[in-house]
């Protein structure tokens, strides 16, 4: 059960991140940040292919059994009770049960992939031509991010922290849950705007056009792509 639980909580927010890529795919199409999605896309696809590698091959096993083996079973190392294992390259054995060098992997990606992904939209909106309330409003929508890395750590606190307890299945949910809620929030910007009775991008314009880092597009493209990513 741990080994399916622990794939769930690692593929979850990595599928959260390729879902976000094709919003970002649609915003910068045409600018020059779409090259910056398109190796960041490949940065955390990677990512995804050497944890996977490393979770199923190194840190315990081979064979992959030995980790749902109870007890877990010593491969190299004799198991010396009064050795007190860190938590950073455990000897196999230890790996089968903590998954302490998988969690400090994962998070390493995790954490520096969500800090990454902050910095393509964020410039983007601040050099845009839009009103100082809708700026503010976008940052604060893409800044959610920073929420879902908070998660992130204070999940793997207590993974190290609490190792006997079951509180890290709550941390598990939270964090999961997190993501999947801030990757939702700029889909929900029709909604947001009728909530709080914000005018639509065009209608602040009048119709007329708006600068762009790039050249020059009309305020009815611009706001057909915005309420398409928002």
């Amino acid at each position: 059960m741990a080994f399916i639980l622990e794939h769930f909580t690692f593929v979850s927010p990595w599928l959260v991140k390729f879902c976000s890529f094709i919003i970002y795919n649609r915003l910068t199409l045409g600018l020059r940040e779409h090259l910056a999605v398109k190796v960041l896309a490949v940065y955390v696809a990677a990512s995804f292919v050497i944890i996977e590698i490393l979770f199923c091959t190194a840190w315990c096993g081979p064979p992959i059994t030995m980790y749902w083996d109870i007890p877990t079973k010593d491969r190299k190392y004799p198991r010396i009770p009064s050795v007190q294992f860190t938590p950073v390259f455990n000897p196999p054995s230890a790996q089968c049960a903590t998954y302490y060098d998988h969690l400090i992997t994962m998070s390493v990606f995790n954490v520096s992939s969500d800090l990454m992904m902050l910095c393509i939209p964020i410039p983007l909106v601040l050099r845009s031509q839009i009103p100082v309330k809708r700026k503010l409003i976008l940052c604060a929508v893409f800044s959610l991010g920073l929420i879902v890395i908070l998660m992130a750590i204070l999940n793997r606190y207590v993974n190290f922290t609490e190792e006997d307890t079951v509180s890290f299945l709550r941390w598990y949910v939270a964090e999961v849950a997190t993501a999947v809620y801030v990757a939702n929030v700029p889909l929900l910007w029709p909604l947001l705007r009728g909530l709080f009775s914000l005018s639509s991008f065009a209608n602040s314009y009048g119709g007329q056009g708006v600068a762009f880092p790039r050249g020059r597009r009309t305020i009815s493209t611009h706001h057909s792509r915005l309420r398409s990513r928002f």
